[in-house]
């Protein structure tokens, strides 16, 4: 993706931009600007740890496959919540000093 931005920004192709002006628009692919980090963490860190412990092989999820690095616009932040709720990511235990 950042190769084909540079070039397409810094080898433009003008009869293109004149027919589609979005072609030179930055690209705002959900995979990148709609990842969690912190819930992916929380969710992947235990098959990460039993691929290191058991020494099998890991595939991480966060990654698209194939073409899927392909120039999109298909993040849409009205969609996405920039918090998240961690109640729901680490289970209780037991109180601070008890």
């Amino acid at each position: 993706m950042g190769i084909e931005t540079r070039d397409i920004w810094h080898r433009t192709d003008w009869e293109q931009f004149k027919k589609d002006p979005n072609y030179i628009q930055l690209p705002q692919p959900d995979w990148v600007f709609g990842h969690d980090p912190q819930l992916y963490a929380y969710e992947e860190f235990p098959i990460a740890a039993k691929a290191v412990e058991t020494g099998s092989p890991y595939q991480p999820r966060n990654v698209p496959m194939g073409d899927a690095t392909a120039r999109t616009n298909d993040f849409d932040a009205a969609k996405k919540s920039l918090v998240t709720k961690t109640s729901t990511l680490v289970p209780p235990g037991p109180a601070v000093g008890a």
